[in-house]
């Protein structure tokens, strides 16, 4: 079992603290709102972000800013998909295996803000050219 860090996740400029279940409302939310990119930061540094076409998400995960961080893939996944809109308002397309169904990132991000490590049932890899700046 990995050790809980100490400290809290909560929304990016914002110091409340989240739980799984609320993390994973908040990303509803927003998405529902049209608002598809959420980052997520740590007390201690480490940033999680989900970047959403409405079907799909990338989930990214980074130690600190800065880091290129790791991302969660469907190694099953095939095609591409468009409509990953981000919060300056590039859109971008990505391969279906650098993103999560909308259902399992929600998942995922529960399992990351509630335990401070991902999921053993999802897949990651560093970013190939993944870029959500």
């Amino acid at each position: 079992m990995v050790p809980r860090m100490t400290g809290a996740w909560h929304l990016q400029d914002d110091n409340a603290p989240l739980t799984g279940e609320r993390a994973v409302a908040l990303v509803r939310q927003r998405v529902a709102q049209g608002q598809l990119e959420t980052w997520l930061e740590h007390d201690q540094g480490k940033r999680l972000a989900v970047v959403s076409n409405r079907i799909r998400a990338l989930v990214l995960l980074m130690d600190e800013p800065g880091d290129a961080g790791v991302h969660a893939i469907d190694p099953a996944g095939k095609g591409r998909q468009d409509g990953y809109v981000l919060g300056n308002g590039r859109r971008d397309i990505h391969e279906n295996r650098d993103t999560l169904p909308l259902g399992l990132a929600l998942r995922t991000v529960e399992h990351i803000v509630e335990h401070d490590c991902p999921p053993a049932d999802v897949s990651w890899q560093a970013p190939r050219d993944v870029d959500i700046s």
